[in-house]
């Protein structure tokens, strides 16, 4: 039985928010939803320098445009799950740009990828979601018309290994954020978007 998850309203979460001001905000969702009823773990943002989680709670999806323009915040995604700590924020409309809690990671437009502050004119032939044999490696990358990929980010779930009962669906929620994530990369360089497993 999924728990019982105390959800937002937009009201309570402008006010915790506060004053806007200067601040640039990221308004982000996890791709996956949690609890009674089904509710995705939202968070704010300040990306202004290295990113802050200014709020995070839930927050029906529905309603997560919205609060983005009550704050005149961009929207996003990120690879929050339930009660995880995040390690990928990333916008989803618009100009790409994908932070750690380090700072500006990447960022894309048609034509043109900053990879950790290296400037590369690309020729993309399409954004790839992939997860290799085994399932534990799993990622973001940029396939180019001529070269090798372009790796945006990748990481590790051991689980996949040492679960004998780790299946698709395992893999489906693990990775969601990349699937969420690809995608919006894909949008921002105008190029089609795959996902390996599917």
């Amino acid at each position: 039985m999924p728990p019982e998850i105390d959800i937002a309203t937009i009201a309570q979460v402008t006010q915790a928010v506060g004053t806007v001001g200067e601040r640039s905000l990221l308004v982000v969702a996890s791709s996956m939803a949690f609890g009674k009823p089904l509710t995705p773990r939202v968070g704010v943002l300040d990306v202004t320098a290295a990113p802050t989680v200014v709020w995070e709670g839930f927050l029906p999806r529905d309603q997560v445009e919205a609060l983005a323009g009550a704050l005149g915040a961009s929207q996003g995604g990120w690879d929050a799950m339930f009660s995880t700590a995040w390690s990928k924020a990333w916008t989803s409309k618009g100009a790409f740009s994908l932070w750690t809690p380090a700072g500006i990671h990447t960022e894309a437009s048609v034509g043109r990828l900053v990879v950790e502050g290296v400037i590369y004119t690309i020729d993309a032939d399409h954004v790839d979601t992939y997860a290799l044999p085994g399932w534990v490696e799993r990622g973001v990358r940029v396939k180019r018309f001529e070269g090798p990929p372009q790796d945006i980010v990748e990481e590790s779930e051991l689980m996949a290994e040492a679960d004998p009962t780790y299946d698709l669906i395992d893999l489906e929620g693990d990775a969601g954020w990349a699937v969420a994530l690809g995608k919006a990369l894909a949008d921002a360089l105008a190029v089609p978007h795959y996902v390996s497993w599917r």
